[in-house]
């Protein structure tokens, strides 16, 4: 018994030092490339209290797994799960204090996800930022909503795969007060605005390849 409790004396702090190791200057932990993005369907509603939408990420699993680690900071985060094929697989959402500290989600499945192409989604909610990072708010009758996810706030609006060496395109839709001006990175798409009640979505082409800190809501 005295070797099994000096082994695990030895090996705990070795998994602590490897944590630290991960970090990077913000905290976050290093993700895994065994699931990689290649597209995000991204659909953000702007209220007025705070933000709610939604997200589909086109992954390649490189290896079979039972559970697959995002960044995210800040959010509520429910109906997750991956689609694969013609198949969804609900996952647990687990945010617990390790998830906290190193700013990520994790999504338990109860069977492992296969090797190949997989599309994540999720539901998720946040409030506005009090800074400027993240997504945040300011003036007074007339409203300027933003975003600043440079260098690795984008986790702040919605579960991702943060960090500048996993790039992907993006297709956006933004829900928001018809009276807003709403730009993203790529221009709207020509007569796609639905106007509904005092509100309108607006319609986004598919991004460039870039990484999630250069995007803008």
């Amino acid at each position: 018994m005295r070797w099994v409790e000096l082994m695990i004396g030895m090996i705990m702090p070795m998994i602590e030092s490897k944590n630290m190791e991960d970090k990077n200057g913000s905290g976050p932990l290093k993700l895994s490339r065994v699931v990689v993005p290649s597209h995000y369907d991204l659909h953000v509603k702007v209220m007025d209290a705070g933000f709610c939408g939604s997200v589909g990420i086109q992954v390649d699993i490189s290896e079979p797994v039972d559970e697959i680690v995002m960044n995210a900071k800040e959010l509520e985060i429910w109906d997750a799960g991956i689609v694969v094929g013609d198949k969804r697989i609900d996952g647990e959402v687990v945010v617990g204090d390790y998830e906290k500290e190193y700013e990520v989600v994790r999504l338990r499945f109860p069977s492992r996800i296969p090797k190949g192409e997989g599309y994540i989604v999720a539901e998720f909610c946040g409030d506005y930022n009090s800074g400027l990072v993240g997504f945040y708010k300011s003036g007074g009758d007339s409203k300027i909503y933003s975003t600043h996810f440079e260098p690795t706030d984008a986790r702040r609006v919605f579960p991702c795969f943060d960090q500048p060496d996993m790039k992907a395109t993006f297709s956006i839709s933004l829900d928001a007060p018809a009276n807003l001006v709403v730009l993203s990175n790529s221009p709207a798409v020509g007569s796609s605005r639905k106007e509904y009640g005092d509100r309108a979505i607006e319609y986004f082409e598919k991004t460039s390849k870039m990484s999630t800190y250069l995007l803008h809501l």
